[in-house]
């Protein structure tokens, strides 16, 4: 499927430290809008960075040391999650990082009862090499069906949520899926025949849902393995659509050669003939006919065994099949 790119991802060490500085961060803003507002603020945040990581520890200039000492405890709470020259740069540089941190302080602040929780799911995120993280409130992943390859090598892309369900599909190389209520979308990436430990991305609805539901490891097995099983599981109502969709398409067919042999019927000048040639016709219009009800019956069976197939959802099988076996055809001629 094509690729989905996720809005609004920040860090989740820049937003971590926000929870253990929630009562001083309004505060400590305004001192990190006045530092960074100073003519030659680019040095003095190198300062930060040097005085964190050298083991000389001395800061060269004054005023980054007279920052350093008025915010002291807020800076080394920080600087004990995310480098505190990560921190102040990025809220300086990067596009939308002071918005950001200031929506999840008011979204932390108006569940401050929860911020153990909070905090304990966002260090899981990092446990499991979740690196970024958006938060759209309310937003609803089930309405969105996920498509990929059975071959990671095909797919590189991983999109991963709680709660899947597989939506049978006709092409045995290709899973369809949704998931009922999932919270969050996790987005990883294959390197090589494993899940990158680098780059992954997560979009959440809430920081409030149980930390149980994310998955043990990001790994092939969990993810990917677990995805193509929910496949496997299915077969048997995989049968039945390949038969729905193939019985659709002869009938489809089998309409097709009807309207060629009218054509072909109505050429024809010797009446005997044609009139023979009448009746066999009017014979298969009725043989197409009970084909289709029996078709309409065996979709009903199969809508009837899964509920996480439609209508629609049948309906595009069958149109995509003839699609591309068209093209094939096409192709081959």
């Amino acid at each position: 499927m094509k690729e989905i790119q996720l809005e609004n991802l920040i860090f989740i060490r820049l937003i971590l430290p926000i929870i253990d500085i929630i009562d001083d961060y309004p505060r400590f803003k305004n001192e990190i809008d006045e530092f960074i507002s100073l003519k030659k603020s680019d040095n003095y945040i190198s300062d930060l960075h040097g005085y964190f990581n050298t083991s000389k520890k001395k800061i060269v200039s004054k005023r980054t040391e007279e920052f350093y000492n008025k915010n002291k405890e807020s800076i080394d709470t920080i600087n004990n999650i995310c480098d505190i020259w990560n921190f102040v740069f990025a809220y300086k540089n990067d596009e939308g990082v002071k918005e950001l941190l200031d929506s999840y302080y008011n979204y932390f602040i108006k569940h401050k009862d929860k911020l153990k929780d909070i905090r304990d799911l966002l260090y899981r995120l990092l446990e499991l090499k979740i690196s970024k993280i958006s938060l759209v409130e309310h937003l609803n992943f089930s309405n969105k069906i996920f498509d990929r390859s059975t071959s990671i090598y095909m797919d590189r892309n991983m999109y991963y949520l709680d709660n899947m369900v597989i939506i049978p599909n006709y092409f045995n190389d290709t899973i369809k899926y949704k998931t009922i209520d999932s919270p969050y979308l996790i987005k990883t990436s294959f390197v090589g025949n494993e899940i990158s430990k680098y780059g992954n991305e997560i979009i959440v609805n809430s920081l409030l849902f149980d930390i149980n539901r994310l998955p043990r490891e990001l790994t092939k097995e969990c993810l990917f393995d677990f995805l193509l099983k929910l496949k496997q599981d299915k077969k048997e109502t995989i049968d039945v659509l390949h038969n729905a969709v193939d019985l659709n398409t002869e009938v489809y067919d089998l309409n097709d050669h009807q309207k060629y042999l009218i054509n072909l019927i109505n050429r024809v000048k010797d009446t005997n003939t044609k009139q023979e040639l009448l009746l066999i016709l009017k014979e298969l219009d009725l043989m197409i006919k009970k084909l289709s009800l029996l078709g309409e019956k065996y979709d009903d069976i199969l809508l009837q065994m899964d509920d996480n197939i439609s209508e629609k959802d049948l309906s595009d099988e069958k149109k995509y099949y003839k699609l591309v076996r068209d093209n094939i055809k096409y192709d081959i001629d």
